[in-house]
């Protein structure tokens, strides 16, 4: 089932929930351009291409009448600072994982469960379900955080020091990883120990042997040259990495109800026309590696079969006594299974 044939109904109902949120809220004048500063960390990737098309497909639709700047690879700060921005009103949308969400609400973390997703394509259609993207959308808005577009960009891989080419390979290695539960006890079913630094400074610990390796995305590893650092890449498939575009509740109250709507809309016009970059991103970036000197290993079939008997269990344990974060946990499950 493709979720797109459903599209119209689900963004109705979408629609209905940010004017649900937001009916008593003052609203912007109407002879004001409204200006929108979407920032990432990441450039030339599948985050930056996200922004790009938000910023021509809303501005074809609404003129002069809003200004969307786009500031990738930090320009507005680090990944708190951005998160932070949006949080006080002084950035409009910030584009990142789920992950960094958990210290808001670690239901933030179910989309990074290793084992759920067969694909990106798979992915996206499970995480835009309307029972799960619905529930989902609705955490951290009493925070000031309102996720509203969402993308699958990627898939989990590693960059190493060394070589790992089998799966004992991961044994005392000190790996980054995202700062969640679900990506620690992945790491500790793989015998590694995770190291949750930040984005920014992951490069330079490689580097200098800080960690022995990283997990994160083939678009990030090309994108900021990691084939600098080293040669070694090593293709899991584990777990995918979606991309959330987070914005303020009390900026989205204070819109144009036709503007709130038009934003909404095309979040999700977005996040489809940038499902195919992705998936061809991701077999283009292969080939950037392996241009600039850079080795793919793939696990042997035993290893994976042994890596998906260790990680079968992960969602499940981590969310176990968290009641909220399970039941989401067991929407979006349900959800994976109908597609």
């Amino acid at each position: 089932m493709n979720f797109l044939k459903s599209k119209p109904m689900y963004l109705a109902a979408l629609t209905a929930f940010v004017f649900a949120n937001t009916i008593s809220a003052p609203t912007h004048a109407a002879d004001k351009k409204i200006e929108i500063k979407i920032g990432s960390v990441t450039i030339k990737d599948t985050v930056h291409q996200w922004m790009l098309n938000f910023k021509v497909n809303v501005e074809r639709r609404v003129g002069n009448r809003v200004d969307v700047r786009v500031f990738p690879a930090g320009q507005l700060g680090g990944i708190p600072r951005e998160i932070e921005g949006v949080q006080l009103g002084t950035q409009q949308i910030v584009m990142l994982p789920p992950d960094f969400f958990v210290g808001i609400d670690k239901g933030f973390m179910v989309t990074s469960a290793p084992g759920l997703f067969r694909d990106l394509r798979h992915a996206q259609n499970s995480i835009h379900d309307p029972a799960f993207k619905q529930r989902f959308f609705k955490l951290g808005n009493d925070k000031g955080i309102q996720p509203f577009g969402i993308f699958a960009g990627d898939s989990a891989h590693y960059v190493s020091r060394r070589p790992i080419e089998k799966l004992s390979d991961f044994e005392n290695k000190k790996i980054r990883v995202f700062a969640s539960p679900m990506e620690r006890l992945t790491m500790k079913k793989l015998g590694a120990s995770p190291a949750p630094i930040p984005l920014l400074q992951a490069l330079q610990a490689l580097q200098r042997g800080t960690i022995d390796g990283m997990k994160s995305g083939f678009s990030i590893f090309t994108s900021f040259k990691y084939w600098s650092v080293t040669k070694h890449l090593t293709r899991t498939r584990e777990s995918t990495i979606a991309v959330m575009a987070v914005t303020n509740p009390a900026f989205m109250a204070k819109l144009p109800a036709d503007i709130r709507q038009i934003l909404v809309e095309e979040a999700q016009h977005t996040d489809w026309q940038t499902l195919a970059f992705s998936e061809d991103f991701l077999k283009t970036n292969q080939g950037k590696w392996e241009k600039n000197g850079g080795t793919v290993y793939d696990l042997s079939k035993e290893d994976r079969a042994e890596l998906t008997k260790r990680l079968r269990s992960v969602g499940d344990e981590v969310v176990s006594d968290l009641p909220h974060v399970k039941e989401l946990f067991g929407i979006l499950k349900t959800a994976a299974a109908k597609y």
